[in-house]
């Protein structure tokens, strides 16, 4: 963690290796593994529908070995899906992963039809028999799983409109946040400097703003609200058509509070979410105390907005990314 960092921060021939996943899109194991997960999810249905919720609770050996296998075909249904997102993410303008993307997402609603039951019927399970079966040494492994799903039980819908949720999903919210990601990835910044004109993705754009030349930043800022203004129609509508989403899905499962799915799927409580918000909002004014001091350092009055983000002390050493990568799990092995 001591060492001296190098000269450079360049990340040039730096890409992702994903073959411990798949060798490429055309890998035959992706068609495997998904006809094998809906395989095992067809025959999760048979074995298990009706013997989850039953009076007195299942026997915990039952629903241990369900457990089991439910978490063996979840890892052979996802894998694709992980795969195919990684790809799309590190070049979302290639149709090949825009592709495996969309028919890794069918086929997940395809295989996950057979699995929603599951859920329902332990969220259904009374109290006392899940409680005896959550704290049961045999199913000490799945306990936090078994714990967190029931904390959806008062959202859960019927599995018919599960089913019909989950299909719709393919072709709404993930459908406008893809549209999101490629619009973006897709979109030049006319960056004006120096007496010429270069036109720069969004991340090359972004990075100048942390540039010790002021002018540089002020021309990447310039660059930025030029770019989002061009895009600003097609950005401004799927903005709104994800909140209305949001919406129509909080109306239906009859959530108390739009941040209520948001709360639970981070297993924090709403009491501690207002704590923090009320915490920050009693002292916003540090935020204001920051930036005056940032000026003062800078030798800036005022301080715009294309300097938030300038370096104080630009002669910083930089790091390139083999140190960056050792220094990141050297900190993770001294946990």
């Amino acid at each position: 963690m001591n060492q001296a960092m190098h000269p450079s921060s360049s990340a040039d021939g730096v890409s992702w290796n994903l073959r411990d996943l798949y060798h490429d899109v055309t890998d035959p194991r992706i068609t495997h593994d998904l006809d094998e997960a809906l395989r095992r999810a067809r025959d999760f249905e048979t074995a298990y529908r009706g013997k989850v919720l039953v009076e007195g609770g299942p026997p915990p050996a039952l629903l241990r070995a369900a457990l089991e296998e439910l978490e063996g075909l979840s890892e052979q249904m996802d894998k694709p899906a992980v795969y195919a997102s990684l790809l799309h993410a590190a070049k979302t303008d290639d149709p090949r992963h825009g592709a495996l993307l969309s028919r890794t997402r069918e086929q997940r609603t395809v295989i996950n039809k057979h699995l929603i039951f599951f859920d329902l019927e332990w969220v259904k399970l009374p109290d006392q028999p899940a409680q005896a079966l959550i704290d049961a040494p045999e199913l000490a492994r799945f306990r936090h799983y078994l714990q967190y799903k029931r904390v959806w039980r008062p959202y859960f819908l019927s599995e018919p409109e599960e089913k019909i949720l989950d299909e719709k999903s393919v072709t709404g919210r993930a459908a406008f946040v893809r549209l999101f990601d490629e619009t973006v990835s897709s979109m030049k910044f006319p960056y004006e400097h120096a007496g010429r004109t270069d036109w720069l993705s969004q991340q090359q754009v972004l990075a100048k703003l942390y540039d010790a030349d002021r002018g540089v930043r002020q021309a990447a800022a310039a660059a930025l609200t030029r770019g989002l203004q061009d895009n600003s129609r097609l950005l401004t509508f799927i903005f709104n058509t994800l909140v209305l989403d949001h919406k129509a899905d909080g109306e239906l499962r009859h959530y108390p509070h739009p941040m209520t799915p948001r709360n639970l799927a981070n297993e924090i409580s709403e009491e501690v979410v207002e704590a923090l918000m009320a915490a920050a909002e009693r002292h916003d004014g540090m935020v204001q105390r920051y930036y005056r001091l940032k000026s003062r350092l800078l030798g800036i009055e005022p301080l715009r907005d294309y300097d938030r983000y300038a370096p104080i002390f630009p002669d910083l050493p930089t790091c390139d990314w083999p140190r960056a990568r050792t220094i990141v799990q050297e900190s993770y092995q001294a946990f």
